[in-house]
This record gives structure tokens, sequence and C-alpha cells, in this order.
């Protein structure tokens, strides 16, 4: 019997040292990965980048497309003679000046937006550049205020883009 009780105590301890190390790698492995309100900020900002690009990009297009019939209409004589046809000459001309300008806007908001970095830099010991002390709720919030002024961006083109 007291072997049996020896066998069984050698048994149990391995099973709880097991279960020990096995609790310390779970354990190790939750606090080096990122919650999942900083998992959202991450998609969150990627979304709004990407969307931000295009919008770029479409507002770039636009006033080619734009100058391309700007120059076109300006080779030809109605110009001159045609008020309808200089009033949507004038019309196009702003929509350029108009377009150039909010895509000078969007890219320069890109350009001084606050980027959360990834987790790999975050590992290398880049700094959070949201603030050390900043909980990962304040910088879920700070992430989707770019929300809001990529949503402005977009309906001020939305706007431009109305104009005949």
């Amino acid at each position: 019997m007291t072997q049996y009780l020896r066998k069984n105590n050698t048994t149990m301890k391995k099973a709880i040292y097991s279960l020990a190390f096995v609790a310390t790698i779970a354990l190790a492995g939750c606090v080096s990965s990122e919650s999942e309100k900083l998992a959202n900020a991450r998609t969150l900002q990627n979304t709004i980048l990407s969307e931000a690009h295009a919008l770029d990009s479409t507002l770039l297009s636009e006033t080619q497309q734009l100058s391309a019939t700007r120059d076109m209409m300006s080779t030809d004589s109605l110009l001159a003679t045609d008020s309808l046809f200089m009033a949507r000459y004038i019309t196009v001309k702003y929509k350029i000046n108009d377009l150039e300008g909010l895509q000078a806007e969007v890219v320069a908001w890109q350009n001084s937006l606050t980027k959360l970095p990834s987790q790999e830099e975050l590992r290398k010991g880049i700094k959070n550049p949201f603030g050390q002390k900043a909980s990962d709720q304040e910088v879920y919030d700070k992430i989707s205020l770019y929300r809001i002024k990529l949503e402005e961006f977009n309906q001020r083109a939305a706007t431009i883009r109305s104009r005949n």
C-alpha cells in the first residue's frame, strides 16, 4: 500500500508540475499578445489608411481626367463665343482647383496621423506614439476619430463632384 501511495504521489507531482508549466506558458502567451481592443484599433487603423489611400488615388485620377477635359475645351473656338461653353469651362477649372486642394489636404492629413506601430516594432522597442501610459481604449478612441475626418473628406469630395 505504501508503495502504491508513493507511486501515485510521484505521478501527482508530475501532473501538478506539468499543469503549472502549461499554465505559465499560457499566461506568458496572454501577456505577450495584444488585447482585443488594441487589435481592433490596429484593424481600424489599417482600414482607414487603405480608404484614405483610395480616396487620394481617386482624387488624383479625377483631377487628371478633368484637366484633360479642360485642355480640350481651351482649344475649342466656342470658348470665346459661347457663354454656356465658357461657364462649363470655368466650372471645370474650379473643380480641378478644389479637387487638387482636397487631395493636398488628404495627403497632409495622412502624413500627420499618429500611427500605431506593428506588434513586431513594439517588441523591438519602438515606443507607443500615443504615449506609454495610453490605455488600449484611449488608442482605439483616437484612431476612431480618424474615421470621422475621413468621412468629412469623402463628403467634401462628393460635394465637389456634384457641381455642374
